[in-house]
């Protein structure tokens, strides 16, 4: 490759680079409260069947019969 090309190569990566970078911000980190969020995995065909805990701390999730 000569010296040519690997120059105009060089300038579109810094100006892609550039492009790629222009606008990106930080995002705030916000928490929105200090409780913790109780989170629900039911089935989207049937609300009234969710996942659960047994008592030993695992988690049950029924499956679809035939799947």
């Amino acid at each position: 490759m000569d010296l040519y090309t690997k120059i105009v190569l060089s300038v579109i990566a810094c100006a892609l680079s550039v492009i790629a970078w222009h606008n990106i911000a930080p995002i705030p980190a916000q928490a929105q409260s200090p409780l913790i969020s109780r989170v629900v995995i039911c089935d989207g065909d049937n609300p009234n069947r969710c996942a659960s805990i047994s008592p030993n701390g695992q988690l049950d999730v029924a499956t679809h019969p035939g799947s």
